[in-house]
């Protein structure tokens, strides 16, 4: 170092790193001991200026002082003109940019940047840290240098190289705090751009190299809360609907998606008391990226509006909210952001900055943020990721060097300047005492060259003296060696001690992503001690590994905690749960020091959670629902024995525990039935206890988990605690009971009872005693002196047991003798209640007939049908000729209202003169003589009834062998029901559309009966105005005058709404309905919009409780705004809970369509939904929308097991009995049944107990074809569950029948069925006749089919007998049960399974009973097993027809559309003649082809008599269609529009292909059905492909939302003809939504393109023939009609017809290709239709042509279209 009066040499000092102490002379120095750089120190001596002039050697005249140029003398010091202006300068520069101007802490001027208005300030750069760290410099020359001012900090390198391979930053942010509301508005564009400027400063980087990233993972996050009056938080929390339901609705009231909500907790409030309850609600609010939103939302929580809203919509969820009395809120503690930016270090420096040790942290950053003003955010956490990965530089640690103020001076490298000026400015505390060192580094210097230096003391004495210091160095290119500097007197320092003054408890437990900060102070050991000078703060950190030592844990690396006023801090963000250790010390961090705190501070923290469990029990259905605060893992506790432990086990048993896991934080616990667990005597007990202890009882019962530790690792962060509290519910109240059994018991059967609680559900165990014993009859006495012994010890059996059901042989009773059984019922909190049933013993056989929901009392509403089900079981037949034989199969039951009420429906109107009971002068209608009594709408007068079930069988003596049971019907008035059209909403409408209230659909459902008087309905319309005003607060007011106006009718309607209605308020439009009493209200919210959006309503399901095992069908409809333009409307679907609307196997409809249909099992058991449709038309920016109210989902019962015994026995011998237990949840019925082999070979249920109380039937098995095993099932149903139910299956081994005897084995089962009770018991039992022989061969071709045959008649006569009473009773406003319908179908299907061993009446009479149980009253469609199986009995039919006229190769297998074209012709009758002379000109082959055809039709000589068809009807010589075959296409038909019917448009429909028939069936959307009319065609490569023109879409959308399109192919062998028949028949047939057909203009044309499946027509035979379209009219294919023409002829690639028919001509006709003669000179005469008189067959309506069908139209007249009555509804009422 070189310089004049340079007084200190500072070198060594410097280079090892050392601080210089304190100089003790105030003179300057100047060095350079880094590469590239000089530094200058030195202490102001009084307040004020210090200038320093900068000039490389020979450059002091440079332009910054030019005219003249600064001068030096000889000896180089500068001239004392020159210093003047140098200070003259420098006051200049003072007063532009240190006291005024940009108020820099130092200013510098330059040869290129001369002037002091534009000169360079110093800005903040560079904290010291461990690491050296760059500093921004120019890139050109010609850029202005860069000053800085810093403290304490060095930079080790040339600012400019760059580190390779720099890596990318992520910092994820937490901004906000709890009690900062600077971001309730949310993070705006403005804070974002604030954060991205702070960033960038504190970064060096431009801002551009800082992005925002994954803006859709940002979260706002904030936890309001609400405290309700007069509401418990007992009572919410005990049902998981009534949590939602506040959830929910304080969504709804915050303006928030209910997804967005979640409820933390919900506990009793302060204050709260049992008389005067509070529930305090807490929730967090999690929005996105949607900063507006969460602005709206956060205002709207602090508005009176919002409390009262809220609390308005909680009462009116239900009457138990109803008595919230005051709600209160609390918005919140402020919202918490996350974002994450990403940050590209453009230089080495700063990768330095944000690369080591820990970054830019949110300390640093939230000072930056606090000049930002307004948009200022606070920031409270920050994460450092790499996400790209990359190596740090390394670089060597710095020293302090002791100075107060430093400022550096950095050049462009190379380009350093030659003259320049820098000033600064001193305060008095910088210069007391000793004064306070600064250094002025230059960067970036040429090594070798000379910089000088002048240092002007401008407001001082200088230094030793004078006011000026000038001196001078070379700058150097290697640091030169240095002795070491002497030490410093070390400070007193015996120990040092760390303490952590500020963080969390040790031990405390946090959720993921909480931010850990840890104030730290170090201290002296003692007193007097001190602290070294420099003292540094180390923290680590560890995730503890479970069993590991504390040495032992992966700690990280000691770091330096950041340095604060007050000590130190440290930050921790742990990025995944688990336990975290943090340590801390003191350490010496000056040069060589070893001392340090050698018992570091810690805290050990849990990143994670303590997971509690609470229970609440369900009574009814014996469910202990447990819910886990957060997901837990569920992989190995699937059996209630690694959930529970034996103590625990024994209190919810002994009887058999099952568990289900709802999801990882809902647990099932399926209890067994009550009197087979002990939870109830528990909880008793316990409460027992505690009165004993003079204590409150307790409410609760505790469980407890087992092994609750080893839910997660014990280092996982997660602790799930072992108790769960399980609230038992009521602890006051009886629970009723009912007595089931029958009224009557004969000798031949045991006396079943069987007691239950009243409401169906679980909760109860059961005493019996018996009470009286009496005489026999209607007038019975007491009875003394019985022998009650054995029956005393039957009931002292079943008590000890607890025993709901109780059995006594005939043995145990005494004949004659009523005897009177009590039941006593205690429920779960031990109150009693009993009923008593009296059952009367008699001699002989009597029906044991019982009711089978258990109870005899019934209410229900005068316009609902009723129903009475019983189950009955029959006697055992014992001895032939003794007393118990008899014929089971003439079990009789006859129905009397012996009560002074009208039943008009009992009864027909027919005169009874020999009515076997007195009661009723006219003869039972036939609903009165089935088991189960079902009575229509209006039957049953209102008011009380008594109705009396007497069953007998039929040739016993009146008296001595029937059973008479009462049953108590209360009739009551329907309730009225108000509805607005188009749904509660909120809907939007365009203010000025048409838009009218319509309230036609409210109903007093009694109006439906036939006459009721209906002329006091009232209609009250009330209109509200919801106003919110500029601060989000809502109003409610009158409606202006002119819409109020509006709101004065009394009709249905209300006219203009959309004319009046205003932007701005919400309307909440109420009506109200009232008739004969009874009112009924319903409300629409609308708000009316500017744009032109289209208009949606969407209709509640009603009821709005559905299962979950069934489809969900909701009902919306979109209309255009009016003057919207023709833009698409694109209409979209969501829902609360949200569904994944994107997975198209979740629904049976598009999404995209204003119908929707969910698939079953899609929604969850016991959540609530609420679905909205919103609707937008293409050029439009707002959404129309509706929405319905809440839709309950019930869940079907948990899983029983089936089995059968015995375990196995033989096919069609063994008598098996199939049982089922195990199922939960309250009061079932049950279906029993196996599964049997069907029509090709498809499986059938073959149902042998339908919907009954009982769990357990009997009845023969029949083997299965391909396993020793036959299936068997058992399917719940929950009395209460809307139709939800569960299915499980088995197996029973059933060895088949010896071969050759197995027609032998089926006709004996067939008699053993015939003799069973009633025609429905008849019916499921022959089908195990049947199903024995489906997969059985024949012996022969002779008696063994005939003996086939009579089974299957005599089968199908049962099935038929049981189908048409099925059908009987669904009339009259009843429909028809849905497992009758599948029963039935599937079972006649089986019998009819091998076509050549039925014979044509026994096939006649399937079809007939299969179209009718389709057509019967119904609004669902029919499953689609169902239709297939009636396909296979269609198809069946037609194989009968075709084997009756010996044309179908019996030893092949049936084929699709194989074979068949040269086994029909077709030719108009007029052209019949001369197509046989033509023949016979061709040749013989075509004679004997015509001939054998025609003799093959007269054929009396079949394979049976019972097959034998009779001669073949024709019209004008050409046969007509076999009844049997127009008996199987109707049934298509029936089949066909059994799919649709109760459709939503667009749902999946069906398509059914069997051998002979294939269909296809499906309800299009109005909107949808053009895109699919040009290529319509049914399930088969033979069937025609329609193409419709557009008017048929047209007129759909004209008269309804949808149009209903059935296409149909049947083998063309079926249909009758004189010459060859080309192809299969094909038809296709259009119904509107009013049950309308299409109408086409008179030039409109439908295409048919027919393919050939025949052989084609030779060379020479093209004479005389060609190829045409016929239809089938009238019973025969006819060629010459002129509304059907051919098209063109392809013979390529298998050839196809193309035929077109004008206007309605193919809709409802056959249609099919023919060859036919060439006609040439045919005239008028020649095409003269024949007679009508034997009719033909049009497929939409059926034939009365041989017989009657089942729902069949007559013909009127005409050869052409004929006059027919179409069905019109959904639900296929017919009425022709």
């Amino acid at each position: 170092m070189t310089g004049r009066w340079a007084s200190a040499v500072m070198t060594a000092v410097l280079l090892l790193g050392m601080l210089p102490a304190a100089a003790p002379s105030t003179n300057p120095t100047f060095t350079s001991d880094l590469p590239e750089r000089l530094d200058l120190y030195f202490k102001p001596t009084v307040a004020g200026t210090v200038a320093v002039l900068s000039w490389q050697q020979g450059h002091l005249g440079e332009a910054l002082f030019a005219d003249p140029a600064l001068a030096a003398d000889l000896s180089g010091v500068v001239t004392t003109a020159s210093v003047d202006r140098v200070k003259a300068r420098a006051a200049e520069l003072v007063a532009a940019q240190i006291t005024a101007g940009a108020n820099a802490p130092a200013a510098l001027v330059d040869e290129v940047f001369a002037d002091v208005a534009a000169a360079v300030t110093a800005t903040a750069c560079c904290a010291p840290d461990e690491h050296a760290l760059s500093l921004h410099r120019p890139s050109t020359a010609a850029d202005p240098i860069s000053l800085y001012t810093a403290r304490n900090g060095t930079h080790r390198w040339s600012p400019g190289s760059t580190a390779p391979a720099i890596p990318l930053v992520q910092m994820t942010l937490t901004l906000g705090e709890p009690g900062d509301a600077g971001l309730d508005s949310g993070l705006t564009s403005s804070k974002r751009s604030a954060i991205r400027l702070a960033v960038a400063g504190l970064a060096h980087v431009p801002v551009s190299a800082v992005t925002e990233h994954d803006a859709a993972s940002m979260t706002h996050v904030w936890t309001p809360s609400i405290v309700v009056s007069d509401l418990s938080a007992d009572w919410v929390n005990d049902n998981a609907q009534r949590r939602a339901v506040i959830r929910d609705e304080f969504a709804a009231a915050a303006g928030l998606q209910p997804e967005t909500v979640s409820m933390t907790s919900l506990v009793e409030a302060t204050g709260s008391t049992p008389g005067a309850p509070k529930m305090r609600a807490a929730f967090r609010v999690t929005i996105g990226d949607d900063a507006a939103r969460v602005a709206t939302s956060n205002a709207r929580l602090r508005t009176q509006q919002f409390r009262d809203a809220l609390l308005t919509q909680i009462k009116a969820t239900g009457t138990s909210f109803a008595g919230a009395s005051s709600l209160e809120s609390d918005p919140g503690d402020g919202v918490i952001v996350t974002c994450a930016f990403r940050v590209a270090a453009t230089t080495d420096g700063a990768w330095a900055r944000l690369g080591y040790g820990d970054g830019i942290t949110a300390a640093q950053l939230d000072a930056k943020m606090a000049g930002y003003g307004t948009d200022a955010v606070k920031v409270s956490g920050a994460v450092r990721e790499f996400p790209n990965g990359g190596a740090m530089p390394s670089l060597v640690p710095i020293a302090d060097d002791g100075a107060r103020y430093v400022y550096d001076i950095v050049h462009a490298p190379g380009e350093a300047r030659r003259l320049s000026l820098f000033v600064t400015t001193f305060g008095a505390d910088d210069v007391a005492g000793e004064g306070r060192l600064a250094r002025v580094s230059w960067h970036n210097q040429a090594p070798g060259e000379r910089l000088n230096v002048l240092v002007i003391d401008v407001d001082g004495t200088g230094w030793a003296g004078s006011q000026t210091w000038q001196g001078y160095v070379e700058v150097m290119t290697a640091p030169p060696p240095s002795p070491p500097p002497p030490p410093s007197p070390p400070p007193r320092v015996e120990q040092l001690q760390t303490v952590i003054y500020d963080g969390i408890e040790d031990g405390s437990i946090h959720p993921l992503g909480t931010v850990f900060t840890f104030k730290l102070r170090a201290e002296p050991s003692c007193d007097v001690c001190g602290l070294p000078v420099i003292t540094e703060m180390h923290v680590r950190t560890a995730k503890e590994v479970a069993g590991v030592a504390d040495h032992m844990q992966p700690w990280g690396s000691w770091r330096k905690a950041d340095k604060t006023r007050e000590g130190y801090v440290y930050t921790h963000y742990p990025k995944v749960n688990g336990i975290y250790r943090l340590e801390a010390k003191a350490v010496d961090g000056g040069s060589g020091a070893t001392l340090e705190d050698t018992t570091p501070v810690s805290r050990r923290y849990i990143v994670g959670a303590k997971i509690s469990a609470s229970g609440t029990f369900d009574r009814r259905l014996g469910v202990v629902n447990i819910r886990f605060t957060m997901p837990v893992p569920t992989d190995g506790r699937r059996r209630p024995e690694d959930v529970f432990d034996e103590a625990n086990l024994a209190k919810l048993g002994p009887g058999s525990l099952k568990i289900d896991w709802f999801n990882s934080t809902r647990l099932r616990v399926i209890l067994p039935p009550a009197e087979r667990s002990n939870l109830c005597k528990t909880w008793r007990d316990a409460r027992a206890a505690a009165v004993a202890a003079n204590n409150t009882p307790p409410t609760d019962l505790r469980l407890t988990l087992k092994n609750a530790e080893a839910y997660f690792a014990a280092d996982s962060g997660f602790e799930v605690l072992r108790d769960v509290d399980v609230r038992m519910g009521a602890t006051t109240g009886v629970t009723p009971v009912t007595v089931a059994g029958p009224a009557v018991v004969g000798q031949c059967q045991p006396l079943g009872l069987t007691a239950a609680p009243g409401d169906g559900g679980w909760d109860g165990t059961t005493t019996w005693r018996l009470s009286t014993t009496e005489t026999s009859g209607l007038s019975p006495k007491p009875k003394p002196g019985v022998n009650v012994d054995a029956v005393s010890a039957i009931l002292a059996a079943a008590n000890a047991d607890r025993e709901r059901v109780v059995t006594f042989p005939p043995s145990s009773t005494v004949s004659d003798t009523k005897y009177a059984f009590l039941a006593e019922l205690t429920n779960c909190q031990g109150e009693t209640s009993n009923a008593t049933i009296r059952t009367d013993r008699v001699s002989g056989v009597v029906p044991y007939v019982y009711p089978a929901a258990g109870s005899l009392d019934f209410v229900v509403a005068y316009s609902d049908p009723f129903e009475a089900a019983f189950d009955v079981l029959l006697p055992e037949r014992g001895t032939s000729g003794g007393a118990c034989d008899v014929d089971a199969s003439r079990l009789v039951y006859v129905w009397r209202n012996i009560s002074a009420g009208r039943a008009d429906c009992m009864y027909t109107d027919e005169k009874d003169t020999g009515n076997r009971y007195a009661g009723s002068e006219y003869k039972l209608a036939p609903r009165a003589t089935r088991r189960t009594l079902s009575t229509t709408p209006f039957c049953l007068a209102m008011g009380s009834h008594v109705l009396q079930l007497t069953s007998y069988f039929e040739g016993a003596v009146k008296g001595t062998s029937e059973s008479i049971t009462f049953i108590n019907v209360r009739v009551i008035k329907s309730p009225v029901r108000a509805y607005i059209a188009g749904g509660a909403g909120p809907r939007a409408v365009q203010k000025g559309s048409v838009f009218d209230l319509d309230g036609s659909s409210s109903t007093d459902p009694d109006l439906g009966k036939p006459g009721a008087p209906g002329n006091n309905q009232t209609f009250t319309w009330i209109c509200k105005e919801l106003t919110v005003n500029d601060q989000g607060v809502e109003s409610e007011s009158a409606c202006d005058d002119q819409l109020d106006k509006l709101f004065e009718s009394k009709g249905k309607f209300v006219r203009g709404v959309g004319e009046k209605i205003r932007i701005g308020p919400r309307y909440k439009f109420t009506l109200t309905y009232q008739n004969a009493g009874l009112t009924d209200s319903f409300s629409t919210i609308v708000t009316a919009v500017n744009d032109p959006v289209p208009v949606v309503n969407v209709a509640t399901p009603d009821p709005a409780t559905v299962s979950s095992t069934a489809p969900l069908r909701l009902r919306g409809s979109v209309k255009r705004a009016t003057g919207a333009g023709e833009g698409k409307i694109r209409v979209s679907w969501s829902s609360s809970p949200p569904l994944d609307f994107t997975d198209e196997s979740l629904f049976a409809t598009p999404v995209d369509s204003p119908h929707l249909t969910i698939k079953e099992n899609v929604l969850v058991p016991g959540e609530k939904y609420v679905f909205t449709l919103k609707a937008r038309q293409d050029g439009q920016s707002a959404d129309g929308f509706a929405s319905t109210g809440e839709v309950s989902v019930v869940g079907p019962p948990d899983l029983g097991v089936v089995s059968a015994t015995p375990a196995e026995g033989d096919a069609l011998d063994t008598a098996f009995t199939i049982s089922t237990e195990g199922w939960g949840g309250g009061s079932l019925r049950y279906t029993l049944g196996y599964v049997a082999s069907g029509a090709n070979g498809r499986e059938v249920d073959v149902k042998l107990l339908v919907g009954s109380t009982a769990t357990s039937v009997s009845g023969l098995l029949p083997a299965n074809v391909s396993s020793d095993f036959v299936r068997i099932f058992a399917v719940a149903e929950a009395a209460n569950a809307f139709g939800a139910s569960a299915r499980v299956e088995g197996t029973v081994r059933v060895r088949p029948t010896p071969k050759g005897d197995e027609t032998k084995a089926a006709r004996r089962a067939l008699d053993t069925a015939m003799r069973v009770g009633d025609p429905s018991m008849r019916a499921a039992a022959v089908v195990a006749a049947v199903a024995a022989l489906n997969g059985a061969p024949t012996r022969g071709e002779g008696e063994d089919v005939d003996a086939r045959r009579e089974i299957r008649a005599g089968a199908m006569i049962a099935l038929a007998d049981a189908a048409t009473r099925a059908v009987e009773d669904a009339a009259g406003g009843i429909e028809i049960d849905p497992d009758a319908l599948s029963t039935y179908v599937s079972a006649i299907a089986a019998v009819v399974a091998v076509p050549r061993e039925v014979s044509k009446s026994t096939a006649e009479l399937g079809l007939d009973a299969t179209t009718g149980l389709l057509r019967a009253r119904s609004s669902r469609p029919a499953p689609v097993e169902t239709t297939l199986n009636a396909a296979a009995t269609i198809s069946g039919a037609i194989d009968v027809h075709l084997d009756s006229l010996s044309l179908v190769d019996r030893s092949k297998p049936p084929s699709f559309g194989s074979g068949n074209a040269t086994l029909n012709s077709t030719v108009s009758p007029d052209a019949s003649v001369a197509a046989a002379s033509k023949s016979e000109r061709v040749g013989s082959r075509r004679r004997s082809r015509h001939r054998r055809l025609l003799s093959s039709a007269d054929n009396a000589d079949g394979n049976s008599t019972a097959n034998a068809t009779p001669p073949a009807t024709t019209i004008d010589g050409a046969p007509v269609i076999d009844p049997l075959v127009a008996k199987a296409l109707d049934g298509s038909v029936a089949a066909a529009f059994s799919v649709t019917r109760g459709q939503a448009p667009n749902e999946t429909g069906a398509e059914l292909a069997d051998v002979h028939v294939a269909m296809s069936a499906r309800r299009y959307h109005a909107d949808d059905l053009e895109a699919d009319a040009a290529s319509l065609r049914a399930p088969h490569v033979s069937a025609a492909t329609y193409s419709l023109p557009k008017s048929v879409a047209v007129g759909a959308t004209r008269v309804g939302t949808h149009a209903d399109v059935f296409l149909y192919r049947w083998t063309g062998t079926a249909l009758p003809s004189a010459t060859r028949v080309m192809t299969d028949a094909s038809a296709i047939d259009v119904v509107y939504a009013d049950g309308s057909r299409p109408s086409f203009e008179s030039n409109e044309e439908i295409y048919a393109s027919i393919p050939f499946t025949g052989a084609g027509l030779e060379t020479l035979e093209k004479v005389i023939y060609e190829y045409r379209c016929a239809r089938h009219s009238g019973g025969v294919w006819r060629t010459d009609e002129p509304e059907v023409r051919t098209v063109s002829v392809t013979e390529a690639d298998g050839g196809s017809v193309t035929c077109a028919g004008r206007g309605d001509a193919l809709i409802g006709y056959a249609l099919g290709a023919v060859i036919a003669p060439i006609d040439f000179t045919l005239v008028a005469d020649e095409t003269t239709k024949g007679s009508t008189a034997q009719g033909y067959w049009f497929f939409m309506a059926g034939l009365a042509v041989f017989t009657v069908l089942l729902s069949v139209c007559c013909l009127r007249s005409g050869m052409r279209r004929y006059q027919v009555k179409i069905a019109n509804k959904d639900d296929y009422e017919i009425t022709n």
